[in-house]
């Protein structure tokens, strides 16, 4: 089990490592701000209703769901879709997060800044 979780690690930001042990679905754009400019770049704040699919067998353990709050938050979103809240940014492909942008092998570039922009949950 150890290591499938090292293959899964990778890195999410300067402090954190993400482990990725379910695949998010969107079930439904909620609602939106206005796109406001900001250091050269269009932003909005998307709040969105999601589940989960996918979900990796060792994820379903009930003493890591217990001990990881965040998992048990998305393992409980397999009945019930939960809410979360987003920034995303327009770039020359649309609206995306820098997550999706940078996966896609988007410049590591918007507007006039390098660093991905804050995306709060």
């Amino acid at each position: 089990m150890f290591e499938k979780g090292k293959k899964l690690f990778r890195p999410s930001g300067i402090d954190n490592l993400y482990m990725n042990y379910c695949q998010p679905i969107i079930k439904e754009v909620l609602s939106f701000s206005e796109p406001t400019s900001m250091n050269g770049e269009m932003h909005s704040k998307v709040k969105y209703s999601y589940s989960v699919a996918n979900f990796e067998d060792w994820a379903k353990n009930p003493q890591v769901v217990t001990a990881f709050p965040g998992v048990k938050h998305d393992f409980e979103s397999i009945n019930q879709p939960k809410e979360g809240v987003t920034d995303v940014l327009l770039t020359s492909e649309g609206w995306t997060t820098w997550e999706m942008w940078s996966s896609k092998g988007g410049s590591n570039t918007i507007g006039d800044r390098s660093n991905p922009p804050p995306i709060s949950h």
